[in-house]
């Protein structure tokens, strides 16, 4: 990685360190081709970013073009407003395809009428 505008060799260490923490989320956009996916899969490596987050739609691709690196792919996508067997669906999906992680959100409309008991 080449850093020019750190002026201590540290700050790279640093860097580096904090990057491998951060998810990068390009992934997301709903334009993303193959060809763009492929391109951010390479950034992601190239600037050591630790996860990609990725929609189920493109999983098996992104885990194919990070096959054999240290990026860990994240499924970003289970919607809030879902019923439950439709987000389990989805993570089991992304669990199969080889996903590492899932960032998951609880349904708002349930949370703010108080329907705990689904939340």
């Amino acid at each position: 990685m080449d850093m020019r505008l750190l002026k201590c060799p540290e700050d790279n260490e640093i860097i580096k360190d904090i990057l491998s923490r951060v998810e990068y989320s390009q992934l997301l956009s709903n334009r993303c081709s193959e060809q763009t996916l492929a391109a951010d899969c390479a950034d992601a490596v190239k600037y050591g970013f630790g996860f990609v987050v990725a929609p189920l739609y493109n999983i098996d691709f992104v885990v194919k073009q990070l096959s054999g690196t240290d990026v860990k792919i994240v499924y970003g996508g289970p919607a809030q407003y879902n019923n439950i067997d439709a987000t389990m669906t989805a993570v089991r999906i992304a669990l199969d395809a080889g996903c590492d992680e899932i960032d998951m959100a609880i349904n708002h409309s349930d949370m703010y009428a108080k329907n705990y008991d689904i939340v």
